[in-house]
């Protein structure tokens, strides 16, 4: 197993089963909608991790669609948490109407 499968794994049992259900999910990811992806942050939080990122996808099959849009704790302007990203996400204004039309899902780098 590799260390982010490690990891992946690892951090699981700090999210309540429902909240997994709910998740879509691939080899060693999850991603969850605006309220549960808060929610998981919170939960995560409270368990000692820290969000490192966020990546904002589409649930299709077989795997999910990159968006291009992502948060990065690093990133050096303002000081928004990944919980206010997630929040107040919005599609840009130069992005296609059918992504418009799509319920963004969150990926958390933890």
């Amino acid at each position: 197993m590799t260390d982010m499968q490690d990891q992946f794994e690892e951090f699981l049992p700090a999210l309540s089963p429902e909240l997994l259900a709910r998740a879509y999910r691939i080899p060693g990811e999850v991603a969850w909608t605006r309220a549960d992806a808060i929610a998981a942050i919170d939960g995560l939080e409270k368990a000692g991790w820290r969000i490192l990122g966020v990546e904002v996808w589409l649930p299709t099959l077989p795997g999910p669609t990159m968006t291009g849009w992502w948060w990065d704790c690093e990133r050096v302007w303002g000081p928004q948490t990944a919980q206010d990203y997630v929040r107040t996400f919005q599609w840009g204004a130069d992005d296609p109407i059918s992504l418009k039309e799509a319920e963004p899902f969150f990926n958390l780098t933890v």
